[in-house]
């Protein structure tokens, strides 16, 4: 199977950015352990400009997937802990659901990343979402925005 990066758009590096969630979130509980703790649905307000969509993908300060994300990632049958949130945007009147995502974080020595299709990997003293070829082919023709992928090759001893 073929792996992708997944990762945000440069462009939205500084021109999206959530306001004051640590105050509803804590960095601490974003965990399997502490997600328990995250409120079930909360609203964290947004600056951004006014040319700039809301993207699909959020990856700073969390994990955050749009509806078309979350539709399909249920569709592949990922497993993962949620939770509700709303990006509100007060200058321009708008809002859009999202769900804060804690996805398995897979070691690159093992096997578990030959099933999955959507998984952060940690490497390099990096932590990065990897998505399979089959995921990234079907958030593209439902079109998805605000996203940059590159070709990812897992190299295991099995190679």
């Amino acid at each position: 199977m073929n792996y992708f990066l997944l990762k945000e758009h440069p462009y939205f590096k500084g021109a999206f950015r959530l306001n004051h969630w640590k105050e509803t979130i804590n960095p601490a509980w974003i965990s399997p352990g502490e997600f328990y703790k995250i409120p079930r649905s909360c609203v964290i307000t947004v600056d951004m400009d006014e040319t700039t969509a809301f993207p699909d993908l959020i990856l700073t300060p969390f994990l955050l997937f749009s509806k078309l994300f979350l539709d399909v990632a249920n569709m592949y049958g990922e497993a993962f802990y949620s939770r509700d949130i709303i990006l509100v945007n007060p200058k321009e009147h708008e809002s859009r659901p999202y769900s804060l995502i804690l996805l398995d974080t897979i070691n690159p020595e093992g096997t578990l990343w030959k099933v999955k299709n959507l998984f952060f990997l940690e490497f390099e003293q990096r932590r990065e979402l990897i998505a399979s070829q089959d995921f990234i082919e079907s958030i593209l023709r439902r079109g998805a925005k605000g996203i940059e992928i590159k070709e990812f090759t897992l190299l295991t001893g099995e190679d």
